[in-house]
């Protein structure tokens, strides 16, 4: 009786240790997703202003002088928002792989400061391009490492894809269409190459917005996703109408630069909301 009677208090405390392990388990793997979420945040941050510092710089070296002061501005922008992403790296060590594609973003801006006054238009917006693509790629790298992809339950794997990839995918689309637009509105022509390209932006658009609403079908989410596709569309219809469809442009850059600004904001409210929703469903999501 005494042996079984010990096996049994051996075999109590096991189990008890196992799910303090697995508790224990659970916090931290809680607490590096929260903090890859608040990195990620900080990343789509960084894309929104260097999305708009390239499209000020389009309009800029395409002969409108009234954006010369407010790319300025938006440079500092840039400069604190490397600063806020470069800090939250540094709280998580599984970040430290993507840290160093940050250091190559970081770099990447310091040159380009230093020499977008001496661009053309289409320079810049190659350079800005590429900087772009590489802080998608570090969304990806952050969401990865900090375990957002790894939690079981389907929808909060769609989640964090939406949040990941289509999202970005789709701001990032409309932020070219914006540059090269905002450029083309400047010069007050697009010529036969321009139309291709804003045709296939606009079609790269319209599939970037239907891949996202497919995958927000959570009830909460559906207001402002279709919050988001009105204000795509009326970009969309403006790119048609006045930009792709005539030989002259009369559409003034500022003009033009605010309704795609207006179809980016409302991609970063709906993005916001996915977060929100994440978020709450990741301390579930083993």
């Amino acid at each position: 009786m005494e042996a079984i009677a010990t096996s049994v208090g051996l075999l109590a405390t096991a189990t008890t240790t196992l799910h303090w392990l697995q508790a224990r388990s659970n916090a931290k793997r809680a607490v590096r997703r929260r903090l890859s979420l608040d990195a990620v945040g900080k990343g789509v941050a960084l894309m929104t202003v260097m999305q708009q510092h390239r499209g000020m710089a389009a309009a800029l070296l395409s002969g409108d002088k009234g954006f010369a002061e407010r790319l300025a501005s938006k440079q500092q922008e840039v400069d604190s928002a490397l600063s806020a992403l470069g800090d939250r790296l540094a709280l998580l060590p599984e970040l430290a792989a993507a840290g160093r594609r940050f250091e190559n973003i970081r770099t990447g801006w310091v040159q380009l400061c230093q020499e977008v006054r001496g661009y053309s238009a289409e320079q810049s917006f190659a350079a800005h391009t590429a900087l772009v693509q590489q802080i998608l790629y570090l969304l990806g790298d952050m969401g990865e490492r900090g375990g957002l992809l790894e939690a079981r339950a389907p929808a909060v794997a769609a989640l964090a894809q939406v949040l990941l990839l289509r999202l970005p995918l789709l701001t990032e689309s409309i932020g070219q269409a914006r540059a090269l637009g905002t450029g083309f509105a400047a010069q007050g022509r697009c010529g036969a190459v321009g139309r291709i390209r804003l045709s296939f932006l606009e079609r790269r658009i319209r599939d970037c917005l239907s891949d996202v609403g497919t995958m927000l079908e959570t009830q909460s989410l559906v207001g402002r996703a279709q919050e988001c596709r009105h204000k795509v569309d009326a970009l969309l219809t403006l790119m048609e109408t006045r930009l792709i469809g005539i030989d002259r442009i009369s559409l003034a850059p500022d003009a033009y630069f605010r309704c795609a600004t207006e179809a980016i904001d409302a991609c970063l409210a709906l993005w916001q909301a996915v977060e929100q929703v994440t978020r709450q469903a990741l301390p579930a999501a083993t």
